[in-house]
């Protein structure tokens, strides 16, 4: 990352590396508009040099600003290969291999200290792909049924979960959050390779014809590192440190310490999440 507003002591205009971003996250984090901070001070990207056929450099400038952003990711995930199945009364949970695609393609401007969203921007950068293992959980139509009649709710609860076992794993893993996936998406996806929102994602299960919603949990890692057999095998000790994690927070509707704020899982997210914890955990 360059610095384009460095000088010398004389003034002389200078390139100055102030910082350096891994590949994998690059696209995440120095998106053209982007903010990044580097000890304290705010700079904007002004561009990003990516392809093949260039440095691999962001250009940035110091600027003034109250506030930060926040990249705006598309996602999928897509079934290649089922290595190992379990079935229990009311779940189906497989461990296989999977294709993990992710593409940035806006961002949020977020006012420091009030955190109120003041500005969007679309980005256009390229889709990253990759082959790893991973484990999903499908839970059956009957038991999602006796949680609630609502798709939307259902979803919205799912969501609660899928974040509150991404947010578990590494107790049982001894790995960095980073180092394991989430997502919630459909178990027959429509094609193959296109990205969506966590909202489209969210509008295509509450309207689809079908309703297979799947949990996957997946290795960070091209080819995978272990992580997801772990996660397999560790399930029914993940799906009751869960349980426990939501019987034990006293908030009514969700938080950062159980299923994630209210206004960004819904206000039925964690007693939808609670009632399929109770069923699942119980029928195994």
């Amino acid at each position: 990352m360059i610095d384009t507003t460095a000088r010398d002591e004389k003034q002389v205009k200078r390139r100055q590396i102030i910082a350096e971003v891994d590949w994998k996250s690059a696209f995440g984090m120095i998106y053209p508009k982007a903010i990044y901070m580097v000890e304290g001070e705010p700079f904007e990207v002004q561009e990003l040099r990516y392809r093949e056929d260039e440095e691999k450099v962001a250009y940035v400038k110091k600027v003034a600003v109250d506030y930060f952003t926040d990249a705006i990711s598309a996602k999928g995930v897509w079934i290649l290969q089922r290595f190992t199945k379990q079935e229990t009364p009311g779940l189906v949970a497989e461990q296989g291999e999977v294709l993990v695609a992710e593409k940035v393609v806006g961002f949020k401007k977020i006012k420091l200290g009030t955190m109120e969203n003041v500005g969007s921007g679309e980005v256009e950068l390229p889709q990253q792909e990759m082959q790893t293992t991973s484990a999903w959980l499908t839970v059956s139509p009957a038991l999602l049924a006796e949680v609630s009649p609502h798709r939307d709710e259902l979803v919205d609860g799912l969501r609660a979960l899928t974040r509150l076992l991404h947010s578990l794993a590494p107790i049982f893993l001894l790995c960095d959050i980073r180092d394991i996936g989430a997502w919630l998406g459909d178990g027959t996806p429509s094609a193959e390779g296109q990205v969506v929102t966590r909202e489209t994602m969210r509008a295509q299960l509450v309207q689809g014809d079908e309703f297979t919603p799947t949990i996957y949990l997946y290795d960070n890692q091209p080819g995978g590192i272990g992580l997801a057999e772990r996660i397999f095998e560790v399930l029914p000790e993940l799906l009751a440190r869960g349980l426990e994690t939501l019987e034990s927070c006293a908030c009514p509707a969700g938080c950062p310490s159980c299923v994630g704020p209210v206004n960004e899982v819904g206000r039925r997210a964690k007693p939808v999440a609670l009632s399929l914890l109770k069923r699942l955990v119980a029928r195994r």
